[in-house]
């Protein structure tokens, strides 16, 4: 018995019942396959040509039509089904017209004497023919839907190709049948495919690899390429473009090895797969010496029980679908690095994780800005909130973007009210300043440095001065980005220069007053008694000689301490250098050197420095001069100025007044060499003075951390009375004012200075003056 799969199921169409059966039984014997179906007529048999008909075989003469226009309306239901004329009835003519509508086959029923059986064979051939080439045309559709080129090869030619085969290389596919496949390959590839790849479908029935393909247009693409030969000895071709998963290929080739990030590929439970060549060069192994092991394992996590908890931590994570990321620090061949480490999971199309990704970037640099960016933004705040300091940050185009405490403490507003509105619209400006402060912003804006003073208003019934900036902030093109607008308070200082004003001209009130109502008196009578002395010798004379210019010594010493009594209002750069020697002109004697070693600049009062600096080089001329001291009384007193040879004189180091008596005095302390009666120094301070032997004396001018010193090599103050001397009316001599180092100290004072007496490296004074500013400090406040 024949499978249902193979039965063949024939109708047969004839008049005569008893040949119908007759055939039908004969047929069925020659062919267990078949199975045979007798109709009558034509019209009997196209109703059943809905069942499952494989063949009809029809008789030519029928009562209601003949068999070819039986044919003609069977092809036109079911085109391709076998059909063969058996019939009585032959003619040239009717084979004619049966082969003309597409007969499958013709056979007279006398023609041979064995007719039933070369019918069954007809029949089996025919339907044979029909199904497999129904079968061949399912898969020609099926391959013409396909996506991949298909393309069928007879003797290397191609006898079939399907559009996307031909679309492949830029063709139709008409334009390829007929051709040979060399047409579509460049010639080194065509070398190839003969020496190599038909050598081996010939030999295995098949080959699959990469070609390279060629396209019409002369461009060319890397395919998968597969071939295969049939039974019948063609060759099955099918291609597909694989440029693009090429170029992903080296695409992900070149993220995964020629990159800075630390990757690779894990199995769920931790044991590396892979690793990159940025993370094995840090490391300094080779693939063999990590691949196997679990991660936390490796020589990168080694030297840390922190890190491998961590990682250990992470893959199990990661394990149950979760992605992990965290900071940790991982040890190279010479170096340990913090990287921001992540492992993320891949699963497959169930949802099952299948494979770890691990991944690190080094972040060392980036940790260590972010502290120093914390840092500095701690600066930057510890400068914006500075309380003595009015500041905003402006956008560039004047809208306030931000205020200190200190700004917003002054005006009636919330931070919010003002935020985002143009500067000099908010509530800090008054509005006859407004289009001035506009002016302003816009300068900066254009990259202007802009210095200013206005006032503003405030909660308070008065307005405030203030002194300030609007500087811009660039990127790093050069763009204006920003603007930081900042004030100081300088009401009090205001008010300040004015109180110093009215006492100055009191001051000048007061000097003129001196100056003019007593000197000139104090000139009168000492002319008279110039000529009184040039008439009579008189004791008597000289004392009042004396005291009249001891009255010089007041008047002077008087005036210039009034006016170091206050502090200093107005600070310029001074070159200190340049200062000390203008000074030494007024100062300089005979037998005395002046050494500058101080530089640069400082912060100070120009002519109250000056008046500082010639009070100390005349302390340090007197004290140090060359004359010989002999007389009843010499002292020595830093404080005057003036050369008195009278007996009884004293030198004060702060007077200014030229003074010709005979007997001088230096106060400077009471440590001068006496050789008269009432000296108070013994004769071993003489052993430290150059000049005692009528050698020559060195005043330097030196530079101290934050200040300045003036040093002599005089004889020296004692340690127990170095704090005595600056202060008012101190003096060792009878006849000092005690006012010469008194309005030194004032004057620094005044800048904000320290003075202070130390010994000179050569035994001599120091007189320190520390506190001082450079012009790129902070000023002090007035």
């Amino acid at each position: 018995m024949s499978d249902a799969g193979d039965e063949i199921r024939v109708l047969y169409v004839d008049d005569d019942p008893d040949v119908a059966d007759l055939t039908a039984t004969a047929l069925e014997r020659a062919d267990d396959r078949f199975v045979v179906e007798t109709v009558p007529d034509t019209e009997t048999a196209l109703g059943r040509l809905d069942d499952d008909v494989d063949c009809v075989v029809s008789e030519y003469d029928m009562p209601d039509r003949t068999g070819v226009e039986f044919l003609c309306l069977v092809r036109e239901r079911v085109p391709g089904l076998p059909f063969v004329l058996f019939t009585d009835t032959g003619s040239e003519s009717v084979a004619s017209e049966a082969i003309s509508a597409g007969v499958t086959d013709y056979l007279r029923k006398d023609a041979h004497a064995d007719g039933a059986a070369i019918l069954a064979n007809r029949i089996g051939n025919a339907v044979d023919g029909h199904r497999a080439e129904r079968e061949r045309r399912r898969h020609l559709d099926a391959i013409e839907t396909a996506q991949e080129g298909i393309a069928i090869l007879d003797d290397e030619e191609f006898v079939y190709v399907n559009e996307a085969y031909a679309s492949l290389y830029g063709y139709d596919p008409d334009d390829l049948v007929g051709e040979r496949w060399e047409q579509v390959y460049p010639d080194d590839e065509t070398a190839v495919i003969h020496e190599e790849v038909l050598p081996t479908v010939r030999a295995d029935g098949q080959w699959h690899g990469e070609t390279t393909g060629l396209r019409a247009d002369g461009s060319t693409f890397v395919e998968d390429h597969r071939l295969a030969t049939t039974d019948r000895g063609e060759l099955v071709c099918s291609v597909r473009d694989v440029s693009d998963r090429r170029e992903r290929t080296r695409q992900f080739e070149a993220v995964f090895d020629n990159t800075y990030t630390f990757t690779g590929l894990l199995d769920p439970d931790g044991t590396v797969r892979e690793a990159n060549e940025t993370a094995l060069e840090f490391g300094g192994v080779d693939r063999e010496a990590v691949v196997g092991k679990r991660l936390w394992e490796t020589c990168w996590f080694a030297a840390s029980e922190t890190a491998r908890s961590t990682v250990r931590k992470a893959v199990q994570q990661a394990r149950s679908g979760d992605l992990f990321r965290d900071e940790v620090r991982i040890q190279g061949t010479d170096r340990a690095v913090v990287i921001d480490f992540s492992i993320r999971p891949i699963t497959d199309e169930a949802g099952t994780v299948t494979s770890l990704v691990p991944e690190g970037r080094e972040i060392t640099d980036r940790k260590q800005r972010e502290r120093e960016l914390r840092r500095s933004e701690r600066r930057l705040e510890a400068v914006f909130e500075d309380p003595k300091m009015l500041v905003g940050v402006l956008s560039p185009d004047g809208r306030l973007r931000k205020a200190n405490r200190t700004a917003m403490e002054l005006i009636d507003a919330d931070h919010e009210e003002v935020v985002g509105e143009p500067f000099w619209e908010t509530p800090w400006w008054p509005g006859d300043d407004r289009a001035a402060v506009r002016e302003w912003v816009e300068r900066a804006a254009d990259g202007e440095y802009v210095e200013y003073e206005s006032d503003h208003v405030n909660s308070g019934p008065e307005r405030r001065s203030v002194s300030g900036t609007i500087r811009p902030v660039t990127d790093e093109s050069g763009a204006v980005v920003s603007l930081i607008a900042s004030a100081r308070d300088t009401t009090e200082r205001r008010e300040h220069r004015r109180a110093l004003r009215r006492r100055n001209e009191r001051l000048d009130e007061f000097a003129s007053v001196v100056s003019h109502d007593l000197r000139n008196p104090l000139n009168v009578a000492t002319g008279h008694l110039s000529v009184a002395q040039r008439q009579v010798e008189s004791a008597h004379l000289d004392e009042t000689a004396h005291a009249l210019e001891r009255m010089e010594d007041l008047i002077e010493d008087l005036l210039t301490l009034a006016k170091a009594d206050d502090r200093v209002a107005d600070f310029e750069s001074v070159d200190l250098a340049a200062v000390a020697r203008d000074c030494w002109r007024n100062v300089s004697s005979p037998g005395t050197t002046l050494r500058v070693e101080a530089e640069g600049t400082i912060n100070a009062d120009r002519s109250q420095l000056q008046q500082l600096l010639e009070n100390l080089f005349r302390n340090s001329v007197e004290h140090s001069s060359t004359d010989s001291r002999s007389r009843t009384g010499d002292s020595v007193e830093h404080g005057a100025t003036s050369n008195r040879t009278q007996s009884g004189d004293s030198v004060e180091h702060g007077s200014t007044g030229s003074r010709t008596g005979s007997d001088d005095s230096v106060e400077h302390g009471s440590t001068s060499n006496r050789t008269q009666s009432g000296d108070s120094a013994g004769s071993d301070s003489a052993d430290r003075r150059p000049e005692a032997d009528g050698g020559s004396s060195t005043i330097t001018v030196g530079e101290l951390p934050d200040g300045f010193y003036v040093a002599d090599d005089g004889p020296g103050i004692p340690e127990a009375e170095r704090e005595q001397v600056f202060e008012s009316g101190y003096s060792t001599d009878e006849d000092g004012t005690g006012f010469g180092l008194s309005i030194v100290s004032k004057i620094a004072e005044g800048h904000g200075w320290t003075v202070s007496v130390a010994e000179s490296e050569r035994a001599g004074t120091r007189i320190e003056i520390g506190g001082v500013t450079r012009p790129n400090d902070r000023h002090p406040s007035a």
